[in-house]
């Protein structure tokens, strides 16, 4: 595969045989792709004291996981009251209160372990 696109991703099975009918199968061999971000989060440098605010990512793969990060390094709890998360591509934060300043981030991750990270 020359170029290696998420629709690639899937099990492939080599199948050899020779001149007198004889054939032997390789083990499947499991092919996936890093999640690609197709939209970064936009910046929310004037969001409004006591107003929500969203950050919204987008990206392309299978099975995602999104999990939300503020600037000092500390998953969001989802027992913050003023934060919805979840494993979702939206970070909601119903009322903004001057402790939400920060840098946000989102963490996408595959089955397999591969990941990438939004730009704060």
């Amino acid at each position: 595969i020359d170029k290696v696109e998420s629709n690639d991703e899937g099990y492939y099975v080599c199948t050899i045989c020779n001149p007198t009918g004889g054939r032997v199968e390789t083990k499947p061999a499991q092919l996936t792709t890093l999640p690609q971000i197709t939209e970064e989060p936009d910046s929310l440098e004037n969001a409004t004291l006591g107003k929500p605010a969203r950050f919204v990512v987008k990206a392309v793969g299978k099975n995602l996981t999104y999990t939300w990060y503020c600037q000092t390094a500390k998953q969001l709890s989802p027992k913050d009251e003023r934060v919805f998360l979840g494993n979702t591509q939206v970070l909601h934060i119903d009322r903004v209160d001057s402790s939400d300043e920060g840098y946000y981030v989102c963490t996408i991750c595959n089955p397999t372990g591969g990941s990438v990270e939004t730009k704060p």
